[in-house]
């Protein structure tokens, strides 16, 4: 585009001139004042040609936008809707499932307990009864540790496969402040608004923090 070329033309023309000057005396300080203010207003005409080029491809691409949102929100939404869906039926799944290995841990442990009831109850009677103690044998038969009754696990939910698609669910914790003032300090990050209004209001020493003039300069 030749006026877009003639535009780069002119600012490189300009950054070749425009050098940092030396200030060294109330003079040198005026010029460059002057020379930001040019540059100041190169940058503005810049922006304003600029606009003056793009807004009618940015109105195009805006109507572009519009139109395609109106055909992506309704499958966003439907998409949405499905995983909120799924995610439900996920978490009641895997609560059912974690309460049913409860239930099966509780069953074995209340057959062990009745076990080792009956067998001190056996003791109990050969005792009453009075059957004569023989002894130790010869040879004690060895005791073969049997292995602790476990659980059985139930199939996860958290991976499920379809004919296209496997849908696997994943934590995603997140958090809420419901009482800012119980938050333990060591999860407080100081608060940036709050010091700079205290600063703007004549503050200039706060603990554990460095006040300090940054300085600017206006050109008119």
């Amino acid at each position: 585009m030749q006026e877009l070329q003639q535009i780069t033309t002119d600012v490189q023309a300009f950054v070749t001139e425009a050098k940092v000057p030396a200030i060294a005396s109330r003079d040198d300080y005026a010029r460059a004042g002057d020379m930001v203010k040019l540059a100041q207003t190169k940058l503005r005409n810049l922006e304003d040609k600029r606009l003056e080029m793009t807004r009618p491809l940015d109105q195009s691409k805006k109507l572009i936008m519009d139109e395609f949102r109106k055909l992506t929100e309704p499958i966003d939404k439907f998409i949405a809707e499905a995983k909120g869906a799924m995610i439900t039926f996920a978490r009641a799944e895997q609560a059912r499932q974690a309460e049913e290995e409860r239930k099966e841990r509780e069953r074995i442990a209340a057959e062990e307990r009745e076990r080792a009831r009956l067998a001190e109850e056996e003791r109990k009677k050969a005792e009453a009864e009075g059957i004569p103690d023989l002894g130790e044998p010869m040879h004690k038969p060895v005791d073969v540790p049997q292995p602790a009754p476990v659980a059985p696990k139930v199939e996860d939910i958290k991976t499920q496969r379809g004919s296209i698609a496997t849908a696997t669910v994943k934590s995603n914790w997140q958090y809420e402040i419901v009482d800012a003032k119980a938050v333990p300090r060591d999860y407080c990050e100081p608060s940036r608004d709050h010091i700079r209004q205290a600063i703007l209001a004549g503050t200039r020493e706060i603990p554990g923090i460095r006040i300090y003039d940054a300085g600017t300069l206006a050109i008119r």
